[in-house]
């Protein structure tokens, strides 16, 4: 990734943050919720595996809609 554009255009901008420390803040987060990899690669964070988990529970139809 460039950042001359940036540069160029915001030659008095300065980042507050990072990536360190986005790291860190991460890293943090998900310690504090209990978020490890097994669960951040399951299906609640994977748009296309959880529709397809509702839609075979019957909560969700094949149009994308809610069942009653």
């Amino acid at each position: 990734m460039s950042f001359a554009k940036v540069r160029r255009e915001l030659p008095e901008f300065q980042p507050q943050w990072s990536v360190a420390k986005g790291i860190v803040q991460l890293y943090d987060a998900f310690r504090r919720f209990g978020l490890d990899y097994s669960r951040f690669d399951g299906r609640e964070f994977k748009r296309l595996e959880q529709l397809l988990h509702l839609i075979q529970e019957r909560r969700l139809t094949g149009q994308l809609t809610w069942v009653r």
